[in-house]
């Protein structure tokens, strides 16, 4: 079997169970909702995850179609995810990514510690929801930008 022919049967099962999980996932997550007692945390956040999970799919099988229809489009894409300087790229971007996510959480714990020692005012609900957000984004974003940067420059 060639690496097309392997890549697209990989895009098919991937996007296959990412959707068969959120499918899964979403009711149990409405269901959660509608429930009479308070549970500990905002089931919302089950749905969403289910939600996340079919977007992944249909970006997985977009993948798939698109290479079925266009073979040499597939072959392109498979030839970048086998392609040594690609995975290079990528490995970098995501090693910038993760110390920026390092340095982040750092961060916030060591204020969390100063908190502690009242050295520090104490964080809001939403301050705190606001910087977890930034601690998933920001890398995320890094991540992104790097992959851009390295493709047009190396």
């Amino acid at each position: 079997m060639s690496n097309e022919l392997k890549w697209l049967h990989r895009q098919l099962r991937f996007g296959s169970a990412f959707l068969i999980a959120g499918l899964v996932v979403i009711p149990f997550g409405i269901s959660l909702e509608r429930r009479m007692e308070p549970l500990p945390f905002n089931a919302r956040i089950v749905t969403a995850f289910g939600i996340l999970l079919v977007g992944i799919a249909i970006a997985f099988l977009w993948r798939y179609f698109h290479g079925r229809r266009n073979p040499q489009a597939a072959a392109r894409l498979a030839n970048e995810a086998f392609d040594e300087r690609y995975r290079m790229i990528r490995a970098r971007a995501g090693n910038r990514a993760y110390w920026i996510s390092l340095a982040l959480a750092y961060l916030g714990l060591s204020y969390v510690s100063h908190m502690q020692g009242r050295m520090a005012p104490v964080l809001t609900v939403d301050a705190l929801w606001y910087y977890l957000a930034a601690l998933v984004v920001f890398p995320f974003a890094i991540y992104i930008a790097t992959l851009v940067y390295d493709e047009r420059h190396k």
